[in-house]
């Protein structure tokens, strides 16, 4: 049994090998994404040790590529964050109104797949500054993709920012109420968030710094 440990690691280490330098990062974090979503966990009771095991490496070699836990932390929360684009993007030709009931549709359920880490994302676990700031970056990253894919602006000003981000926050409330508190099932959350949605279309109708129409009103609603 024990001369088996040493054959896994070399192994492990050789397929990390065999990824290109400037990727190894992202493969690493993948890796853990992939096993924290198994568990259903967010990572926050995990050792560095146990981070290492679902990294499919050694201690040493995590700790080259993330000089301390709070960090990998914040890397791997990050790294979900790049996943949001792809999450809401829609379908092209589709109406107005459908797009509405596809995007919420579709966020839902990757939400529910990746609840554990979307919990420990959403919402603030504290007083602790430094997760307190990568909550405030994942609105913030959500809040300029809505704006990109639902009104069509890549490069939004600040007042635009503020504007849908209290809608964001908005949203980020019916979420909790389905998947923390228990107040509202899926569905209600997903009435709650095209009805928040379709707020900010409205919004976005009325203000000038965004174009018209809007992306899939060309296509009839």
């Amino acid at each position: 049994m024990t001369s088996m440990a040493p054959e896994k690691k070399a192994g492990t280490a050789r397929s990390l090998r065999r990824v290109k330098v400037d990727n190894r990062r992202k493969v690493l974090l993948r890796r853990i994404a992939r096993q924290l979503a198994r568990e259903g966990s967010d990572g926050g009771n995990w050792t560095f040790a146990q981070f290492a095991d679902a990294s499919q490496t050694s201690r040493t070699t995590l700790y080259n590529y993330f000089s301390s836990l709070d960090g990998l932390m914040a890397a791997l929360q990050q790294e979900m964050l790049l996943q949001v684009r792809p999450v809401v993007a829609i379908p092209e030709g589709l109406p107005s109104d459908k797009r509405v009931s596809v995007s919420v549709d579709t966020w839902l359920t990757w939400v529910e797949k990746n609840r554990a880490l979307v919990v420990s994302t959403l919402w603030e676990p504290g007083a602790d500054i430094a997760q307190n700031a990568i909550v405030g970056s994942a609105k913030d990253t959500l809040t300029r993709e809505v704006i990109a894919v639902h009104l069509g602006v890549e490069e939004p000003g600040r007042e635009l920012v503020y504007a849908v981000r209290n809608y964001v926050g908005a949203a980020q409330e019916a979420l909790r109420g389905w998947m923390v508190t228990g107040d509202a099932d899926k569905e209600a959350c997903q009435q709650a968030l095209e009805r928040l949605l379709r707020d900010v279309l409205a919004l976005g109708r009325s203000r000038p710094d965004v174009p018209s129409p809007l992306p899939g009103e060309d296509l009839g609603r």
